[in-house]
């Protein structure tokens, strides 16, 4: 009986050996078959420019004899890999169901909301930063300088933000550039304005801008400061240009599909407006970039996106004008301004490289507006040029 049962195994352990053996050499072969599948289709599938979910230029391939060679030829073969866009949505989906609640440094809040990561690069980054402002003014002390530090998401609508989220205090940050600005400079204060009407639709949540409401907010904060009437949004032909609007979050962590933005437009009626692109030599009738909803970052409807220097001129209020120091955050705002002044100039100090100096001396400047989110005024270093 011993015998049998010996006997029994004997071939039993033989099957499992078997197949074992069959099973691993299958799994070989079928990782073999789709490794050579990849690499045929890496080879003969045209290398990408941009990655529409990244929101960024891809890199090409690079020469042999171009400086960096190895690593800019491993970031070639990691942007150009087959399917790179699908595999990076697919780890994103997979980091959210195991719990996962910060991707590439952005926040995956309350219902899907996103929110950027917030951390106060120094104090002395801070100050030297004001020094810059304050200086400016001080060398343009004729001109009648005001500065609007917007607050994001992060702070205003923070209850949604996972918890014990470890930010840095974004009004904290605010406070304590008015605090050390010169009482020369108007600093207009919107964060409790903001705050008041945290549970409209006041930001994306799939981009870091503030929604064009958002904008109205501090349109009518800087209306108030400077004594003009604030246009009531009533006065404004509005258009939902997109309900499917996947904005610079999304695009940085890859992930599409749990949430996605409407895109409001407000536009001036009766208004015959000219739009120079300085720089690009280009002259448009509008300050809105229909062509830009066909693309991936259809927050550029708003003035076709970033440049260095905008010159928008209409046949409203023609002897106001005001200079405009500004990142993104502006351009949904100043459809807005454009019913209060006949000229808006807004150069973007990231982009821009002549003299400002020059510039507002030969364009007989008296207003200028520095129009700032809090994180791009933290992390970028743009800010130095104002004194160029």
């Amino acid at each position: 009986m011993k015998s049998n049962n010996k006997y029994r195994n004997s071939i039993i352990e033989k099957k499992i050996k078997k197949f074992n053996k069959t099973y691993f050499i299958s799994i070989s072969l079928i990782f073999i078959l789709m490794l050579f599948i990849f690499v045929i289709a890496n080879i003969i599938t045209d290398d990408k420019e941009f990655s529409e979910i990244e929101n960024r230029n891809l890199q090409n391939k690079p020469k042999i004899t171009s400086e960096n060679y190895v690593e800019k030829f491993n970031s070639y073969v990691s942007d150009q890999f087959f399917s790179r866009e699908k595999f990076i949505s697919l780890k994103s989906r997979v980091d959210i169901i195991l719990g996962k609640n910060k991707i590439n440094d952005v926040y995956i809040g309350k219902d899907n909301q996103l929110y950027e990561d917030f951390k106060i690069k120094s104090k002395d980054d801070l100050l030297n930063k004001v020094d810059v402002i304050n200086e400016f003014k001080k060398q343009n002390n004729d001109l009648n300088v005001k500065f609007i530090l917007a607050p994001t998401a992060t702070s205003i609508i923070n209850d949604k933000l996972p918890k014990d989220a470890p930010v840095d205090d974004e009004i904290e940050y605010i406070k304590k550039v008015e605090e050390n600005l010169i009482d020369d400079i108007e600093f207009i204060e919107v964060y409790d304005e903001l705050k008041k009407y945290k549970s409209d639709y006041i930001y994306y949540k799939t981009d870091h801008h503030w929604t064009t409401d958002g904008a109205y907010i501090a349109y009518d904060a800087f209306c108030k400061s400077v004594g003009i009437e604030a246009k009531k949004k009533e006065d404004f032909e509005q258009i939902v240009a997109s309900n499917d609007f996947y904005g610079s979050l999304s695009s940085k962590i890859g992930l599409f599909g749990l949430n996605k933005d409407e895109l409001k437009l407000y536009i001036p009626n009766n208004l015959n407006v000219i739009v120079n692109y300085v720089t690009e030599q280009k002259k448009e009738t509008s300050l809105f970039s229909s062509k830009k909803l066909e693309s991936k970052d259809k927050y550029q409807v708003f003035l076709d996106g970033n440049y260095p220097l905008i010159e928008i001129e209409n046949d409203k209020n023609v002897d106001k004008k005001i200079l405009i120091i500004k990142d993104s955050y502006a351009n949904n705002f100043v459809p807005f301004l454009s019913e209060n002044y006949g000229k808006i100039y807004l150069i973007d100090l990231r982009y821009y490289t002549d003299s400002l100096r020059d510039f507002i001396k030969n364009n007989n400047i008296e207003e200028v507006l520095l129009l700032y989110n809090v994180n791009t005024f933290n992390e970028d270093d743009s800010i130095f040029n104002l004194s160029s």
